[in-house]
Protein backbone atom coordinates (compact mmCIF):
# COMPACT_ATOMS: atom_id res chain seq x y z
CA UNK A 1 0.00 0.00 0.00
CA UNK A 2 0.97 3.27 -0.52
CA UNK A 3 2.24 5.33 2.00
CA UNK A 4 0.75 8.48 0.98
CA UNK A 5 -2.59 6.83 0.84
CA UNK A 6 -5.17 7.73 3.27
CA UNK A 7 -7.77 5.29 3.59
CA UNK A 8 -10.48 6.94 6.33
CA UNK A 9 -12.25 10.25 5.96
CA UNK A 10 -13.22 12.90 8.75
CA UNK A 11 -14.48 11.30 11.93
CA UNK A 12 -17.78 12.96 12.46
CA UNK A 13 -19.80 13.23 15.42
CA UNK A 14 -23.62 14.67 15.86
CA UNK A 15 -25.19 15.26 19.22
CA UNK A 16 -28.70 16.38 20.29
CA UNK A 17 -30.00 16.69 23.60
CA UNK A 18 -33.56 17.64 24.46
CA UNK A 19 -34.20 17.84 27.90
CA UNK A 20 -37.69 19.50 27.46
CA UNK A 21 -40.49 20.37 24.82
CA UNK A 22 -39.21 23.67 25.17
CA UNK A 23 -35.08 23.53 25.90
CA UNK A 24 -33.01 21.80 23.27
CA UNK A 25 -29.07 21.14 22.25
CA UNK A 26 -27.59 20.41 19.41
CA UNK A 27 -23.58 19.88 18.21
CA UNK A 28 -21.78 18.63 15.56
CA UNK A 29 -18.11 18.61 15.10
CA UNK A 30 -15.75 16.76 12.21
CA UNK A 31 -12.07 15.93 12.92
CA UNK A 32 -9.24 15.02 10.78
CA UNK A 33 -8.00 11.67 11.89
CA UNK A 34 -4.24 12.49 9.88
CA UNK A 35 -2.95 15.10 12.26
CA UNK A 36 -4.81 18.17 10.98
CA UNK A 37 -7.54 17.94 14.17
CA UNK A 38 -10.42 19.52 14.43
CA UNK A 39 -11.82 20.89 11.39
CA UNK A 40 -15.52 22.12 11.67
CA UNK A 41 -17.63 22.73 15.05
CA UNK A 42 -21.12 23.96 15.20
CA UNK A 43 -23.47 24.06 17.93
CA UNK A 44 -27.21 25.46 19.12
CA UNK A 45 -28.84 26.30 21.77
CA UNK A 46 -32.93 26.45 21.51
CA UNK A 47 -36.12 27.31 22.76
CA UNK A 48 -39.29 26.79 21.62
CA UNK A 49 -42.76 27.98 22.54
CA UNK A 50 -45.59 27.58 20.77
CA UNK A 51 -45.64 31.07 18.19
CA UNK A 52 -41.98 31.82 18.68
CA UNK A 53 -38.39 29.94 18.38
CA UNK A 54 -34.90 31.12 18.53
CA UNK A 55 -31.67 29.37 18.22
CA UNK A 56 -28.26 30.84 19.24
CA UNK A 57 -25.09 28.77 18.73
CA UNK A 58 -21.22 29.14 17.55
CA UNK A 59 -19.78 28.04 14.26
CA UNK A 60 -16.03 27.32 13.19
CA UNK A 61 -14.57 26.02 10.01
CA UNK A 62 -11.16 25.81 10.08
CA UNK A 63 -11.17 25.01 6.08
CA UNK A 64 -12.88 28.04 5.33
CA UNK A 65 -11.58 30.07 8.34
CA UNK A 66 -14.78 31.32 9.79
CA UNK A 67 -15.91 31.89 13.36
CA UNK A 68 -19.47 33.37 14.18
CA UNK A 69 -22.25 33.60 15.71
CA UNK A 70 -25.45 32.76 14.59
CA UNK A 71 -28.73 33.77 15.94
CA UNK A 72 -32.20 32.93 14.12
CA UNK A 73 -36.34 33.04 15.02
CA UNK A 74 -39.08 32.25 14.05
CA UNK A 75 -42.71 33.96 14.91
CA UNK A 76 -46.04 32.54 14.34
CA UNK A 77 -48.04 35.34 13.22
CA UNK A 78 -50.99 33.26 11.90
CA UNK A 79 -51.69 29.64 12.04
CA UNK A 80 -50.73 29.34 8.44
CA UNK A 81 -48.34 32.34 8.64
CA UNK A 82 -44.60 32.68 9.81
CA UNK A 83 -42.08 35.62 10.13
CA UNK A 84 -38.30 34.31 10.07
CA UNK A 85 -34.96 36.09 10.52
CA UNK A 86 -31.88 35.11 11.18
CA UNK A 87 -27.94 37.07 11.81
CA UNK A 88 -24.35 35.84 11.60
CA UNK A 89 -21.66 37.52 12.96
CA UNK A 90 -17.97 37.19 12.47
CA UNK A 91 -16.09 36.84 15.80
CA UNK A 92 -12.72 37.57 14.71
CA UNK A 93 -13.65 40.59 12.59
CA UNK A 94 -16.52 42.36 14.57
CA UNK A 95 -18.59 42.56 11.18
CA UNK A 96 -22.22 40.59 10.46
CA UNK A 97 -21.31 38.42 7.92
CA UNK A 98 -25.31 37.92 6.68
CA UNK A 99 -28.71 38.94 7.99
CA UNK A 100 -31.94 37.36 6.35
CA UNK A 101 -35.69 38.23 7.22
CA UNK A 102 -38.50 36.05 5.57
CA UNK A 103 -41.97 35.02 5.58
CA UNK A 104 -43.56 31.13 5.10
CA UNK A 105 -47.54 31.39 4.17
CA UNK A 106 -48.79 27.99 4.35
CA UNK A 107 -52.06 26.57 2.56
CA UNK A 108 -53.85 23.54 2.38
CA UNK A 109 -51.27 22.42 -0.33
CA UNK A 110 -49.16 24.92 -1.30
CA UNK A 111 -46.79 27.43 0.61
CA UNK A 112 -45.11 30.54 -0.89
CA UNK A 113 -41.61 31.48 0.86
CA UNK A 114 -39.85 34.71 0.29
CA UNK A 115 -37.01 35.83 1.56
CA UNK A 116 -34.54 38.72 1.71
CA UNK A 117 -30.35 38.27 2.43
CA UNK A 118 -28.29 40.56 2.97
CA UNK A 119 -24.73 40.00 3.13
CA UNK A 120 -21.72 41.99 4.28
CA UNK A 121 -19.88 42.52 0.63
CA UNK A 122 -22.92 43.75 -1.10
CA UNK A 123 -24.32 40.34 -2.18
CA UNK A 124 -27.87 41.13 -1.09
CA UNK A 125 -30.61 38.53 -2.95
CA UNK A 126 -34.13 38.31 -2.62
CA UNK A 127 -35.86 34.61 -3.00
CA UNK A 128 -39.01 33.61 -3.94
CA UNK A 129 -40.41 30.41 -4.21
CA UNK A 130 -43.66 28.15 -4.17
CA UNK A 131 -43.96 24.65 -2.40
CA UNK A 132 -46.62 22.37 -3.84
CA UNK A 133 -47.29 19.67 -1.33
CA UNK A 134 -46.16 16.44 -2.42
CA UNK A 135 -45.07 18.35 -5.55
CA UNK A 136 -42.13 19.97 -5.20
CA UNK A 137 -41.17 23.35 -5.13
CA UNK A 138 -40.04 26.01 -7.62
CA UNK A 139 -38.61 29.56 -7.49
CA UNK A 140 -35.92 32.44 -8.34
CA UNK A 141 -33.65 34.32 -6.71
CA UNK A 142 -32.08 37.81 -8.02
CA UNK A 143 -29.18 39.07 -6.76
CA UNK A 144 -28.17 42.56 -6.83
CA UNK A 145 -25.46 45.32 -4.54
CA UNK A 146 -27.93 47.40 -3.44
Amino acid sequence: MDGGARPFRDAYADLTVQPSQRIGFRADARYNVYDLGLREANADIRLTYPRFQIAVGPRFNEQATTRYLRAESVVRLLSNLDVRGATAWDVLKGTAIENRVGIDWRFSCWSVSAEYVNRHNDENEFRFMVNLLGVGQTGTSARAGF
